[in-house]
């Protein structure tokens, strides 16, 4: 189902009370720049305007959008209008804050900006344990028997056997090497952590590019480790290669936009030119029939002339 402004309404006004909203890629809802004139789109025959009354949102606010799209005004009063709900955080995300409308991520309606840069090697040690870190699930503790007695009824101290106190000191003793093999495993995952925090450079990938890499090894945080160098040269040449099509790709675009101007400019000028050579021969040629009947009434003058002489 394609979003519009009235499912997003309803969305909306559906949420409980007290949540957390997340909007990814907002600067895909088509809202950038919305206050830039710009000219109507061709509507085509499926498509129709439409007067869209958001629910629970104030009535007297209605916006022509074409159907399947959102309105920049109808996305505020959705999100800070009159009959928002309070007590609601909404998080956004984009890959271009630049692109989208100032209203809205103007403060007030938007209190905190995070820009996430590429990882330093803080953030790649944090990853890696992340990843990496013991759950309790791959430690479980050891089960105990479940007793039919109550667990706050105690044996008296006479009823308790040498049994009841092995059994007791054997659960205590292997709870104990949980725990201790549970510290063990976290001072590995730290040390592991430090040490590739020092095989990829600071400030050159994303989060994202480390998170996925890591994620190859799971379970296998020393083969992460291993192969971070190799990993680091490769996604590099890919870094490059990208940037060098992407450069290749634009100077040759720059390079047609140069030569499709160029051969417009030459078209122009051959067309002034031809236009001027056609009005130059049109006039040549006025100015020759000009003089060509100046000279046929000169010469019917002179005949006359000889002819009154001869009489």
């Amino acid at each position: 189902m394609a979003m519009n402004e009235e499912t997003l309404g309803t969305l909306f006004a559906a949420l409980p009370k007290h949540c957390v909203v997340l909007l990814e890629d907002i600067d895909t809802a088509g809202l950038t720049h919305t206050r830039v004139a710009t000219p109507l789109p061709v509507q085509s025959p499926d498509e129709t305007l439409t007067s869209v009354s958001l629910p629970n949102i104030d009535s007297s606010t209605t916006v022509a959008t074409p159907s399947g799209r959102i309105s920049l005004s109808a996305l505020l009063n959705i999100i800070d209008g009159v009959a928002a709900t309070e007590g609601r955080i909404l998080i956004m995300t984009t890959n271009h804050l630049d692109k989208l409308d100032d209203a809205l991520i103007r403060p007030g309606r938007v209190d905190l900006v995070v820009k996430f840069d590429l990882a330093n090697a803080q953030m790649i040690a944090s990853i890696f344990r992340s990843i990496f870190a013991t759950l309790e699930a791959d430690n479980p503790k050891p089960k105990r028997e479940v007793s039919v007695r109550s667990p706050k009824v105690r044996k008296p101290s006479s009823e308790i056997t040498k049994e009841d106190i092995a059994k007791a000191l054997d659960e205590k003793e292997a709870e104990s090497r949980v725990e201790e093999e549970r510290v063990a495993e976290e001072a590995r995952i730290h040390a592991l952590s430090e040490k590739i925090a020092t095989l990829i450079p600071s400030l050159t990938f994303s989060p994202a590019e480390i998170q996925g890499y890591f994620l190859k090894w799971k379970r296998q945080p020393e083969l992460a480790v291993e192969n971070a160098v190799e990993w680091v040269e490769k996604t590099i040449t890919e870094h490059k290669k990208k940037e060098n099509e992407a450069r290749e790709r634009l100077e040759k675009e720059r390079c047609e936009k140069e030569k499709a101007e160029k051969e417009e400019k030459e078209e122009k000028e051959e067309k002034e030119k031809t236009e001027k050579e056609e009005k130059e021969k049109a006039g040549t040629g006025e100015k020759g029939r000009a003089e060509k009947e100046e000279n046929e009434k000169a010469v019917k003058s002179e005949t006359k002339t000889v002819e009154e002489s001869k009489e």
